[in-house]
Protein backbone atom coordinates (compact mmCIF):
# COMPACT_ATOMS: atom_id res chain seq x y z
CA UNK A 1 0.00 0.00 0.00
CA UNK A 2 0.93 3.63 -0.31
CA UNK A 3 1.53 6.22 2.35
CA UNK A 4 4.03 6.48 5.13
CA UNK A 5 4.94 3.64 7.43
CA UNK A 6 6.27 5.80 10.24
CA UNK A 7 4.99 8.41 12.64
CA UNK A 8 7.64 10.88 11.43
CA UNK A 9 6.47 10.56 7.81
CA UNK A 10 2.84 10.97 8.83
CA UNK A 11 3.63 14.11 10.86
CA UNK A 12 5.52 15.76 8.00
CA UNK A 13 2.59 15.16 5.65
CA UNK A 14 0.06 16.47 8.22
CA UNK A 15 2.07 19.56 9.19
CA UNK A 16 3.16 20.51 5.66
CA UNK A 17 0.40 19.44 3.24
CA UNK A 18 1.67 18.39 -0.18
CA UNK A 19 5.21 17.88 1.04
CA UNK A 20 6.71 14.43 1.00
CA UNK A 21 8.86 13.55 3.98
CA UNK A 22 12.46 12.84 3.19
CA UNK A 23 11.90 10.08 5.74
CA UNK A 24 8.93 8.62 3.83
CA UNK A 25 9.63 4.98 3.19
CA UNK A 26 9.77 3.49 -0.24
CA UNK A 27 7.76 0.35 -0.75
CA UNK A 28 10.14 -2.50 0.03
CA UNK A 29 8.88 -5.91 1.02
CA UNK A 30 11.00 -6.93 4.01
CA UNK A 31 8.91 -9.15 6.27
CA UNK A 32 6.69 -11.91 4.92
CA UNK A 33 4.68 -14.67 6.60
CA UNK A 34 5.90 -14.02 10.15
CA UNK A 35 4.01 -15.28 13.15
CA UNK A 36 5.37 -14.95 16.69
CA UNK A 37 3.63 -15.85 19.90
CA UNK A 38 5.39 -15.48 23.23
CA UNK A 39 4.13 -16.02 26.74
CA UNK A 40 5.03 -14.35 30.01
CA UNK A 41 8.73 -14.65 30.86
CA UNK A 42 9.75 -15.87 27.42
CA UNK A 43 12.57 -14.22 25.48
CA UNK A 44 13.45 -14.15 21.83
CA UNK A 45 16.59 -13.06 20.00
CA UNK A 46 16.60 -12.15 16.34
CA UNK A 47 19.52 -13.16 14.17
CA UNK A 48 20.09 -12.52 10.50
CA UNK A 49 22.09 -10.65 7.91
CA UNK A 50 22.00 -6.88 7.62
CA UNK A 51 18.82 -5.90 5.83
CA UNK A 52 16.95 -9.04 6.87
CA UNK A 53 14.28 -7.00 8.70
CA UNK A 54 15.23 -7.47 12.37
CA UNK A 55 14.99 -3.77 13.25
CA UNK A 56 11.88 -3.37 11.11
CA UNK A 57 10.17 -6.16 13.05
CA UNK A 58 11.09 -4.55 16.38
CA UNK A 59 9.74 -1.20 15.19
CA UNK A 60 6.49 -2.86 14.10
CA UNK A 61 6.16 -4.44 17.55
CA UNK A 62 6.86 -1.07 19.17
CA UNK A 63 4.19 0.67 17.08
CA UNK A 64 6.73 2.96 15.38
CA UNK A 65 5.99 1.44 11.95
CA UNK A 66 2.66 0.21 10.66
CA UNK A 67 2.32 -2.86 8.45
CA UNK A 68 1.24 -2.48 4.83
CA UNK A 69 -0.72 -5.70 5.16
CA UNK A 70 -1.51 -8.17 7.89
CA UNK A 71 -1.75 -7.12 11.51
CA UNK A 72 0.36 -6.68 14.60
CA UNK A 73 -1.14 -7.50 17.98
CA UNK A 74 0.92 -6.75 21.06
CA UNK A 75 -0.63 -7.34 24.47
CA UNK A 76 1.03 -5.37 27.24
CA UNK A 77 3.08 -2.28 27.91
CA UNK A 78 6.04 -1.98 25.53
CA UNK A 79 9.29 -0.14 26.21
CA UNK A 80 12.07 0.00 23.70
CA UNK A 81 15.69 1.03 23.53
CA UNK A 82 16.65 1.82 19.95
CA UNK A 83 19.76 3.94 19.45
CA UNK A 84 21.60 5.68 22.24
CA UNK A 85 19.87 9.05 22.47
CA UNK A 86 16.13 8.50 22.74
CA UNK A 87 14.98 11.93 23.89
CA UNK A 88 18.21 12.84 25.67
CA UNK A 89 19.21 16.49 25.97
CA UNK A 90 22.90 16.84 25.14
CA UNK A 91 23.48 19.88 27.38
CA UNK A 92 21.57 18.42 30.32
CA UNK A 93 23.43 16.44 32.96
CA UNK A 94 22.70 12.83 33.86
CA UNK A 95 20.17 13.71 36.58
CA UNK A 96 18.26 16.09 34.28
CA UNK A 97 18.15 13.47 31.54
CA UNK A 98 16.80 10.83 33.92
CA UNK A 99 14.00 13.26 34.78
CA UNK A 100 13.33 14.03 31.07
CA UNK A 101 13.34 10.38 30.00
CA UNK A 102 11.13 9.43 32.97
CA UNK A 103 8.57 12.01 31.88
CA UNK A 104 8.73 10.80 28.26
CA UNK A 105 8.06 7.28 29.51
CA UNK A 106 5.11 8.64 31.53
CA UNK A 107 6.43 7.42 34.84
CA UNK A 108 4.36 8.77 37.75
CA UNK A 109 5.72 12.12 38.97
CA UNK A 110 5.60 10.79 42.52
CA UNK A 111 8.16 8.10 41.61
CA UNK A 112 10.66 10.17 39.62
CA UNK A 113 12.79 11.17 42.65
CA UNK A 114 13.26 7.49 43.54
CA UNK A 115 13.93 6.61 39.91
CA UNK A 116 16.66 9.27 39.70
CA UNK A 117 18.44 7.79 42.71
CA UNK A 118 17.97 4.21 41.48
CA UNK A 119 19.28 4.95 37.97
CA UNK A 120 22.23 6.98 39.27
CA UNK A 121 23.23 3.99 41.41
CA UNK A 122 22.55 1.40 38.69
CA UNK A 123 24.47 3.27 35.99
CA UNK A 124 27.57 3.61 38.21
CA UNK A 125 28.41 6.93 36.51
CA UNK A 126 29.46 8.62 39.76
CA UNK A 127 30.56 12.23 39.33
CA UNK A 128 29.84 12.05 35.57
CA UNK A 129 26.16 12.42 36.49
CA UNK A 130 26.88 16.13 37.05
CA UNK A 131 28.35 16.60 33.56
CA UNK A 132 26.48 17.29 30.31
CA UNK A 133 25.44 14.09 28.52
CA UNK A 134 27.24 15.31 25.37
CA UNK A 135 30.51 14.51 27.20
CA UNK A 136 29.45 10.87 27.78
CA UNK A 137 30.79 7.95 25.80
CA UNK A 138 28.33 5.64 24.01
CA UNK A 139 28.68 3.18 26.88
CA UNK A 140 27.86 5.84 29.48
CA UNK A 141 24.75 6.96 27.57
CA UNK A 142 23.71 3.33 27.27
CA UNK A 143 24.00 2.83 31.04
CA UNK A 144 21.85 5.90 31.68
CA UNK A 145 19.18 5.04 29.08
CA UNK A 146 19.02 1.37 30.03
CA UNK A 147 18.70 2.33 33.69
CA UNK A 148 15.74 4.61 32.99
CA UNK A 149 14.02 2.21 30.57
CA UNK A 150 14.19 -0.63 33.12
CA UNK A 151 13.53 1.46 36.26
CA UNK A 152 9.89 0.38 36.24
CA UNK A 153 8.60 -2.98 35.11
CA UNK A 154 7.22 -3.31 31.59
CA UNK A 155 5.48 -6.26 30.00
CA UNK A 156 7.68 -6.15 26.91
CA UNK A 157 11.20 -4.77 26.49
CA UNK A 158 12.52 -4.39 22.93
CA UNK A 159 16.25 -3.77 22.51
CA UNK A 160 17.99 -3.27 19.17
CA UNK A 161 21.75 -3.91 19.27
CA UNK A 162 22.65 -1.23 21.81
CA UNK A 163 23.89 -3.65 24.47
CA UNK A 164 26.90 -4.22 22.19
CA UNK A 165 28.42 -0.90 23.29
CA UNK A 166 28.47 -1.82 26.97
CA UNK A 167 31.43 -3.34 28.75
CA UNK A 168 31.42 -6.97 29.97
CA UNK A 169 30.40 -6.14 33.55
CA UNK A 170 27.53 -3.91 32.41
CA UNK A 171 26.27 -6.53 29.94
CA UNK A 172 26.08 -9.05 32.79
CA UNK A 173 24.30 -6.50 35.00
CA UNK A 174 21.82 -5.67 32.19
CA UNK A 175 21.03 -9.33 31.60
CA UNK A 176 20.45 -9.83 35.32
Amino acid sequence: GGGNRSLRGELVQKLIPGRKSRFAERSVSVLKEISISLGEGERIGLRGRNGAGKSTLLRLLAGIYWPTEGRVHVAGEVRCLFGLNPGMQADGNGYENIRILSRLLRYPKSEIKDIIEEVAEFSELGSAMDRPVRTYSDGMRLRLCFGVITARPADILLIDEVIGVGDKDFKEKAIE
